[in-house]
């Protein structure tokens, strides 16, 4: 049986598919990015985002900024 989330990815083009899979692992990079500053310090998570190749604007505002930080929890 096939879920509902399942069929919204069958029905996507491939370029979509493409897509929503490198905001996915760009998210998940951000949120190691944020564990890795809680456990070594902002140096070394904005080395860590930058060798990911996350977007300067988005770890500056991940690291400085918690308040702007977007959150990707399942609903």
């Amino acid at each position: 049986m096939k879920t509902d989330q399942h069929l919204n990815t069958q029905s996507m083009s491939p370029k979509q598919n493409a897509q929503s899979r490198l905001d996915w692992a760009s998210a998940r990079f951000v949120e190691e990015g944020i564990n890795v500053q809680r456990v070594y310090g902002t140096r070394y998570a904005a080395a860590f985002l930058k060798a990911r190749m996350i977007n300067l604007e988005v770890a500056r505002r991940v690291l400085l900024d918690p308040k702007k930080r977007r959150s990707y929890a399942v609903r």
